[in-house]
């Protein structure tokens, strides 16, 4: 599924965080982390066990060695793999020249995996990604240079990191260390991350329903994926969840699964009911009166004069 949009849709919000990790709920319970680092003009990117997935591009530093970099929206105790982006100095990125490098985690006992997360403090890998290659490389040696290139190991040394060693591992289906996003499921030469269609039977991503209950094909199961289509966006503020033009709240089936929405158990899985909000059909985050998405705008009745429960926020003011 392409993708192109990712590093523009997040940005803004990175920008909004760019002080660092440690987010925190309205309880004072830390719910986010930082991941920084340095690493030569490249992008970086977290696939998450929630679904989520984080980009931020390097900072050019004013032409220094240093190119500092901090993922500030990681989920605390959610496991995520990390990969760098980059390409040849001087020279524009694209699919052509891009380098992926997935990045595997060492921790101090030796366990190496390339699924880390934190207990709640930051994460800082120093100079540990600066070596990573910005050319490609002919690895298999069959005389054509690899878009995928060597896992680079980095050693954990922050208290609260942890490393995840999975026997299996549904973001990364084949176990070789490669996320499912940056695989080439149909061989057509196009990474997914890339590709409008992934398995190659000519029908694009955003227009195929999907009836083994994984939209965005990253893994996660529809009903535990934050974010459905892959598009950056959390589906409590995406409104088009399955990314196929119509608007949720226009359309009977948010995850293009085949079931109707109000047949499917994934809108119970805590982002939502038929508006794709939460999980509570009183609520009406849109403002058209229609609280529980059955496209009838008249929500009123006699017992309960507004039935407006301002779930949006988690509050409970119906007035009866």
């Amino acid at each position: 599924m392409n993708k192109t949009t990712l590093a523009s849709v997040i940005s803004s919000a990175l920008l909004l965080t760019a002080c660092g990790g440690g987010g925190t709920t309205g309880s004072g319970t830390v719910s986010q982390y930082s991941l920084k680092g340095n690493v030569p003009g490249t992008t970086i990117e977290a696939y998450c066990d929630d679904g989520s997935i984080h980009t931020v591009d390097s900072d050019s530093n004013g032409g220094t060695a240093e190119h500092p970099f901090s993922l500030d929206t990681l989920p605390v105790n959610i496991p995520c793999r990390v990969v760098v982006i980059t390409h040849p100095k001087g020279v524009t990125p694209t699919n052509a020249n891009k380098v992926v490098t997935p990045v595997e985690f060492m921790d101090a006992n030796g366990k190496v995996s390339t699924a880390v997360t934190s207990a709640g403090g930051d994460i800082d890998l120093g100079n540990e990604l600066m070596d990573v290659n910005l050319t490609r490389s002919d690895l298999d040696g069959d005389g054509i240079a690899d878009v995928i290139d060597t896992k680079q190991v980095v050693a954990l040394n922050d208290k609260d990191a942890n490393v995840v060693v999975k026997g299996t591992d549904p973001l990364d289906k084949d176990g070789d260390g490669i996320v499912n996003a940056y695989e080439d499921d149909d061989n057509d030469g196009e990474l997914n991350h890339d590709d409008l269609d992934d398995d190659g039977n000519g029908i694009e991503d955003s227009k195929e329903r999907h009836t083994n209950n994984d939209l965005d094909g990253d893994g996660v199961p529809n009903g535990k994926d934050v974010d459905l289509d892959n598009d950056g966006k959390r589906n409590s503020i995406d409104e088009d969840d399955d990314n196929d033009g119509i608007l949720d709240r226009d359309d009977n089936d948010d995850d293009n699964d085949g079931i109707n929405d109000r047949d499917d158990d994934d809108h119970q899985n805590g982002y939502g009911d038929d508006d794709g909000r939460d999980g509570n059909d009183n609520d009406d985050c849109n403002g058209d009166n229609d609280r529980d998405n059955d496209r009838d705008d008249n929500d009123r009745d006699d017992n309960d004069r507004y039935e407006n429960d301002n779930s949006c926020n988690g509050n409970d003011n119906d007035r009866t």
